[in-house]
C-alpha cells in the first residue's frame, strides 16, 4: 500500500512538472511573438559585411513594398545594391545587372534565403502561424516550413535551412549576423544602425 502511494506521488510530481514545462514553453512562445512583433517593419540601417575577410559598407532602405541595400567601398565609393519587392529581385555589382525572383541570390550569390532579406537582417520572423515549437537549454525552438528557428529571450539567435545556418549575437544595440553553408562561414554582417520608418 504504501509502495503504491510512493508510486502515484512520483506519478503526480512527474506529470505536474512536465505540465508545467509545457505551460512555460507555451508562456515563453507568446513572449516571443509579442517581442518580435514590436520589432520595426521597416526601417532604415547602415553596417559592414565582411566576405573572405574584405569589409564593405552597406546602407539599406526597407521601405513598404520596395527594399533597398545599397553597397559601397570602405572610401565611399558605390559598387552595387540588392533591391528587392513583393516579386521580383535585382542585384547589380560592379556593372553587371540580374533580375529575376527570389531564387537569383542561390543563383548569384550561392545562397538560399528563406526570408525576405530585410527580416534577415534585423532578426524579425513571424511565428505566430507556427504550431510545432519546444523549448530547451533556455531557447525557444521553432519549426516551420523546412525552416528551425532559434529564440532567447525573444530575440532571434539562429536559422538553419538546408545546408545553410545563420547566427545572431546583440551587443550594444549592434546586430552580428554570422552566415554558414555547412561549416564555412561565407559571410559577417554587423548592423551598426536601425532607424524605424513609420
Amino acid at each position: 500500500m504504501i509502495v503504491r502511494l510512493i508510486v502515484l506521488a512520483v506519478v503526480l510530481i512527474l506529470s505536474s512538472c512536465s505540465i508545467k514545462k509545457t505551460q512555460t514553453c507555451a508562456l515563453d512562445f507568446q513572449k516571443t511573438i509579442d517581442y518580435q512583433k514590436k520589432l520595426p517593419t521597416y526601417y532604415k540601417s547602415t553596417g559592414n559585411v565582411y566576405i573572405a575577410g574584405i569589409p564593405v559598407l552597406f546602407k539599406g532602405e526597407f521601405k513598404k513594398g520596395q527594399s533597398t541595400l545599397s553597397l559601397y567601398t570602405i572610401f565611399g565609393q558605390k559598387i552595387g545594391y540588392i533591391k528587392e519587392n513583393n516579386k521580383d529581385v535585382c542585384i547589380s555589382f560592379n556593372n553587371l545587372k540580374k533580375c529575376g525572383d527570389k531564387d537569383l541570390y542561390k543563383n548569384i550569390l550561392n545562397v538560399d534565403i528563406p526570408e525576405k532579406l530585410k527580416d534577415i537582417l534585423i532578426g524579425k520572423i513571424d511565428i505566430s502561424d507556427a504550431n510545432n515549437y519546444s523549448c530547451k537549454d533556455g531557447y525557444l525552438i521553432v519549426r516551420k516550413d523546412d525552416v528551425l528557428y532559434k529564440f532567447k529571450n525573444g530575440k532571434l539567435s539562429e536559422i538553419k535551412y538546408k545546408n545553410y545556418k545563420i547566427l545572431y549575437k546583440y551587443k550594444n544595440q549592434k546586430v552580428f549576423i554570422e552566415l554558414y553553408d555547412n561549416e564555412d562561414k561565407k559571410a559577417k554582417i554587423v548592423l551598426n544602425k536601425i532607424q524605424r520608418i513609420k
